[in-house]
């Protein structure tokens, strides 16, 4: 699929290898929000970096810590199983490019 902006696809993989939303804003000249929710929107997730992954994880398992109600604890760990999927998909593939260089 084209993107019908040139940033677009220079900013999905710079933030697959790694860089931050402000990081790939500034370096394509392009507000913080468009970005983030691009990638958001790009990858179906709910947050739109590696870094914004692991902040994710870290509110989910604080809040988990705190919940007494079973419930909300079960879905709170699919969310975070859910993070820790996706850094391992990306993780993975960037060892992949890394063993290949």
């Amino acid at each position: 699929m084209a993107t019908n902006k040139p940033w677009k696809l220079k900013a999905l993989q710079m933030v697959q290898r790694g860089k931050s939303i402000a990081a790939v804003s500034e370096r394509l000249g392009v507000e913080y929000w468009q970005v983030h929710e691009y990638i958001c929107e790009k990858q179906g997730t709910d947050w739109s970096s590696w870094l914004g992954a692991k902040v994710y994880i870290t509110h989910r398992l604080k809040k988990m810590a705190a919940s007494d109600d079973p419930d909300e604890r079960e879905c709170l760990r699919q969310e975070v199983a859910k993070a820790i999927n996706y850094l391992h998909k990306l993780s993975r593939k960037l060892g992949k490019k890394v063993d290949s260089a």
